[in-house]
């Protein structure tokens, strides 16, 4: 926990409430888009509780610094709590790779634009879908608009463009969708903004991207019969995102 400008030790608080948290891979001391994970985070903290920026730059210093530079890791920066504080919790990375499912669900977020509020409620909608033999959940409008997954951002490939969700003002600001980006724009690759459905990405490659995995191929959506594409580009691009890895500060 983060007092007096210092990292201290603290007991486990079971169920703290979040207020913003942000997370990311950190593999043999090095890290994809720290800098934007760290934008992010200040830039929550300052909606969540109008902390300075100063203060919540000197908090992620410090939490750098103490971050194991061997090994796979999955720290997460957090401000939680009653009263709310500046925390660093570090864990240890679990599988990440492979193909996913992807149950179908009405998104069940209030403030979908900063992590954190709501953690229990993509939660939730993991563990339903995982009871039903899914990887995650896939969160839909009312309207049935696709929007993202629970636990990470989704995009897909039509001929040679990227698209993705055209619904900006529910969707979390993605750290790896801003990568992918960049490399689009690096590589001359076209991005659309595309208002679809489930069944609009009918034999497309779909990719599911986080910060823990980076990109994984969207085998099916569960209960659906709408057939998704198979995997031509996801290893090359996966391969990009490392090349972007730094070391931590």
């Amino acid at each position: 926990m983060w007092h007096n400008g210092a990292l201290h030790e603290e007991s486990a608080e079971p169920n703290r409430p979040l207020w913003v948290v942000d997370s990311w891979l950190l593999d043999e001391g090095e890290v994809r888009g720290l800098a934007l994970h760290r934008d992010r985070f200040v830039n929550g903290c300052r909606e969540a509780d109008k902390k300075a920026p100063d203060e919540v730059l000197g908090f992620w210093l410090e939490m750098c610094r103490a971050l194991p530079r061997t090994g796979r890791w999955f720290p997460r920066a957090e401000l939680s709590g009653h009263p709310k504080k500046l925390r660093a919790v570090i864990r240890p990375c679990p599988d990440t790779g492979g193909e996913v499912v992807l149950w179908p669900c009405l998104d069940p977020r209030n403030s979908p634009r900063r992590k954190g509020p709501d953690v229990p409620a993509l939660a939730n909608a993991r563990q339903n879908a995982l009871v039903r033999g899914a990887h995650d959940a896939v969160l839909l409008t009312k309207s049935g608009a696709l929007l993202e997954a629970a636990h990470g951002a989704l995009l897909w490939w039509s001929g040679e463009r990227i698209c993705m969700p055209v619904h900006d003002d529910l969707l979390l600001p993605s750290v790896t969708l801003r990568l992918i980006r960049q490399l689009a724009s690096r590589d001359g690759v076209p991005i659309a903004r595309v208002d679809a459905q489930l069944q609009d990405l009918a034999n497309c490659e779909v990719w599911y991207a986080n910060a823990l995995h980076g990109i994984r191929l969207v085998r099916s959506w569960l209960g659906s019969p709408v057939r998704l594409g198979e995997s031509v580009r996801a290893a090359r691009w996966q391969d990009a995102l490392t090349e972007l890895r730094e070391p931590l500060p």
